[in-house]
């Protein structure tokens, strides 16, 4: 976008009408119709060292039988106070799936798991919930948290100027080859 018409949006209020902008490329007249701000990419990044518990449930298997399931995970959730209780708890069970998930970060969990641990303190379980095929109890061991600072609007101005530029340069060098004149004398 010219600078002239980028001076002339960021003075603009929502509906109105700007004057003629004049630039190399010819007239412009910018009508603003609304403005949203874009959050970024968020402030802060969660790491987090997860224990979990999971007791399978078959794709089919009746209500009764998944209530009995949450029953059990409700209790061993009751009883383990830290999460060396909790992958104990994970050994007894005998499944592969139970124990220390190691580190994860927060933004790569599904959305359903997200929402179980996102608040929730360090060494306190969730409530079990059901999810992947069974049940499933989490507890947060340890949470560091990273603020960054990223200006989302820069960076992604910066990766559209570097791909422009490498575009520019592409042309040039084609250019370069086409209008080259090679000779060899033996």
């Amino acid at each position: 976008m010219p600078v002239e018409v980028e001076k002339t949006i960021a003075q603009l209020t929502p509906g109105a009408l700007s004057k003629p902008i004049r630039t190399l490329s010819g007239y412009y007249v910018i009508a603003l119709r609304n403005q949203r701000l874009n959050p970024g990419f968020g402030n802060r990044e969660d790491t987090l060292v997860l224990s979990q518990l999971f007791l399978p449930v078959p794709a089919n298997a009746p209500q009764a039988e998944i209530a009995n399931q949450t029953r059990i995970a409700e209790t061993m959730r009751r009883s383990a106070r830290n999460c060396t209780e909790m992958d104990n708890l994970g050994k007894k069970l005998k499944n592969r799936q139970s124990g220390r998930l190691g580190k994860v970060k927060l933004n790569s969990l599904p959305a359903a798991a997200r929402s179980l641990v996102d608040k929730l303190p360090i060494n306190q379980s969730s409530e079990p919930r059901f999810m992947n095929g069974g049940i499933v109890v989490l507890m947060v061991c340890d949470r560091k948290t990273v603020e960054k600072n990223i200006d989302a609007r820069r960076s992604v101005r910066e990766r559209l100027v570097a791909k422009r530029l490498d575009i520019a340069a592409r042309q040039i060098f084609r250019d370069l080859k086409r209008t080259a004149f090679v000779d060899i004398r033996i």
